[in-house]
């Protein structure tokens, strides 16, 4: 049963990313955005890391 709630979190994390991606598509030059951008997907993809290992 664990093993549902894990797999919603996944997809949950995996659609966080895609969706920080597509705005950041949408920044432009924006330099301060899109550091934060590329912040927040390089913290929700080690978290989905972790999550495989």
């Amino acid at each position: 049963m664990s093993a549902v709630p894990n797999q919603n979190e996944r997809v949950e994390l995996a659609m966080k990313i895609l969706a920080c991606r597509q705005k950041l598509r949408r920044v432009g030059w924006d330099v301060e955005q899109t550091e934060r951008l590329r912040a927040e997907i390089e913290r929700l993809d080690r978290k989905l890391r972790e999550m495989d290992e």
